[in-house]
């Protein structure tokens, strides 16, 4: 292993890596693909010794606080022997019970915002991806001339900041929106393409970006999860995917009511994404899922809006 890694690693983790130093890494990982089993690997190693720190601390203040107790129950006179007992009997029932339930919470909830920092620096959040856009919404999508609606769109993603989304009118004609990481973009069936120097500038029509979680900037959109939403776990699905749900802590909160998504434990590969009620101010439906379809890389020509149009097409720039 380059004795460099490690540090390099480690910086990642804690965000303090120059850009000179986080493109040094990244051009690691494309470099081989045994580095980025070493790369999880160092991730894995990192998040376990975490996880033993905070549960310890949190065995240790249990510890303490049950000791507490027992100490105040000694100090009870004897005379009221039987009347205490029997009414630090119950208070320690209910303190057990409360002890029980506050520590479920606390370790699920711990526990799914250490799995989201493994997600999110594994080895597959460098990873390109191409999801299948599906409305969930029992009444079909409210759609106008201008452009088409999400239901049936196709989303490319490539870190950091760059997609590709391909929506189709019921007559077939494609609207392509998209982003190289600094140049958006806007594609209709006929007229002038739109260009912005606002890489967000187009991305309103990505489900869940208007609210606030867009899947699109990977590492930062998980982080995000952990500091706005109640997380937990969900039950592994039929394909063996394991899943985290994650509930919007306040209205005060940008996104969805709602995130849920299932990912393969081994590559923290996200799969499977559904976003439940999302608001309506701009339209659009209120539950999607976007499933995986593809993981191979895309070339970086791919998320220029001179690779889905003919040449000669005019342009406009916008602000």
């Amino acid at each position: 292993m380059n004795l460099k890694i490690p540090s390099l690693v480690d910086g990642y983790l804690d965000e303090t890596l120059s850009e000179n130093q986080e493109m040094e890494l990244i051009n690691w990982l494309k470099s081989n693909p045994a580095n980025a089993i070493e790369f999880a690997a160092l991730i894995q190693f990192h998040n376990r010794l975490h996880d033993v720190v905070q549960i310890e601390k949190s065995i240790n203040l249990q510890h303490f606080q049950q000791t507490q107790i027992i100490q105040d129950v000694k100090q009870t006179s004897l005379g009221n022997f039987w009347n205490h007992s029997t009414f630090t009997a119950g208070i320690a029932g209910v303190f057990c019970l409360l002890s029980l339930v506050l520590w479920g919470f606390l370790t699920s909830n711990a526990s799914a915002t250490y799995e989201i920092e493994r997600l999110a620096n594994s080895a597959s959040s460098f990873q390109d991806r191409t999801y299948r856009i599906i409305s969930l919404d029992n009444e079909p999508e409210m759609t106008h001339d201008r452009q088409p609606g999400i239901d049936g769109a196709t989303l490319h993603v490539k870190q950091p900041d760059k997609y590709v989304l391909i929506r189709k009118f019921p007559d077939n004609r494609l609207f392509i929106t998209g982003s190289d990481g600094s140049i958006s973009w806007a594609i209709p069936p006929d007229g002038a393409v739109r260009v912005s120097s606002n890489a967000t500038r187009f991305m309103g029509s990505v489900p869940g970006n208007q609210h606030g979680i867009p899947f699109i900037n990977l590492r930062s959109d998980l982080t995000q999860l952990k500091t706005s939403y109640n997380l937990d776990f969900l039950s592994i699905d039929k394909n063996g995917l394991h899943g985290i749900s994650a509930t919007k802590k306040s209205a005060q909160h940008r996104g969805p009511k709602k995130v849920e998504f299932w990912y393969d434990q081994n590559s923290g590969l996200i799969k499977k994404m559904i976003f439940t009620g999302m608001p309506q101010a701009k339209g659009g439906p209120a539950n999607v899922s976007a499933e995986l379809v593809d993981n191979n890389n895309l070339p970086m020509i791919f998320f220029n809006h001179e690779s889905h149009h003919l040449p000669g097409r005019e342009i406009i720039e916008e602000n």
